[in-house]
């Protein structure tokens, strides 16, 4: 409807500027279709404006959007802001921390190298006790006779002096029994080492409660004063 109305008024147009011998004449239909097109330029034109025109108006719209935002972030950048003093505040801050930080790092260096000029010193000697020595007596037991100085075994009146006294009657005692575990550890003797100290070391490494009748009722035939370099000894595990 726009662009016939634009036509006709483009035609009326025409035919206004001309001539009134002009108006007698004919429209060619050759010039119709040059005005026809001419008008379609024009419009086409127009739309092409008003869509740039939308454009310009969307694009104004988001401007101000961004704008309002931008304002809004600043008005709260203003609030969050430090002020100079504050800055001033925490700069002094990080610098004593600094200053702490290699305050303690000198105070390490000079304790690491005080540790490095000290001499070292030497450990303590530990030096085993003497093993317990058991002396034998070889010379003959004294008897008392009836030359001697000595005092003798008392003898009834009017026996023989030369009848031997008795010889003392020795009670055996009885072995204690022990109850042993179902577990034992086989120990292999090493150089120097006596079942006493063995049995210790197992006794502190496993937290156990055997004793050395343990031990001989584990070892039937085990002499605890001979033992030798190799020999398997088995200790039980008492808890």
């Amino acid at each position: 409807m726009k662009r016939a109305a634009a036509l006709v008024s483009l035609t009326a147009l025409a035919l206004s500027l001309q001539t009134p011998g002009a108006l007698a004449a004919e429209v060619d239909s050759q010039d119709f279709l040059i005005l026809k097109q001419t008008v379609d330029s024009q419009q086409e034109a127009i739309d092409g404006l008003r869509r740039r025109l939308a454009e310009a108006e969307s694009k104004l719209v988001a401007s101000r959007s961004e704008l309002e935002a931008l304002r809004r972030s600043s008005t709260a950048m203003a609030k969050d802001s430090v002020t100079q003093d504050q800055l001033k505040a925490l700069v002094g801050k990080v610098e004593q921390v600094d200053r702490t930080r290699a305050d303690d790092s000198k105070r390490i260096y000079e304790t690491f190298r005080k540790f490095a000029e000290t001499p070292p010193v030497a450990p303590p000697v530990i030096v085993a006790p003497p093993a317990p020595r058991h002396e034998r007596s070889d010379r003959p037991e004294r008897t008392g006779n009836g030359s001697g100085g000595g005092s003798g075994p008392n003898r009834p009146s009017g026996a023989n002096d030369s009848t031997p006294a008795p010889p003392p009657v020795t009670t055996p005692k009885p072995k204690q029994t022990v109850e042993l575990p179902d577990l034992n550890y086989e120990h292999v003797v090493k150089t120097n080492e006596t079942l006493s100290e063995i049995l210790i070391a197992y006794r502190k490494q496993y937290n156990l409660k055997t004793t050395m009748a343990h031990v001989e009722a584990a070892n039937p035939g085990l002499n605890p004063k001979k033992i030798r370099v190799g020999q398997k000894v088995n200790i039980p595990a008492v808890n």
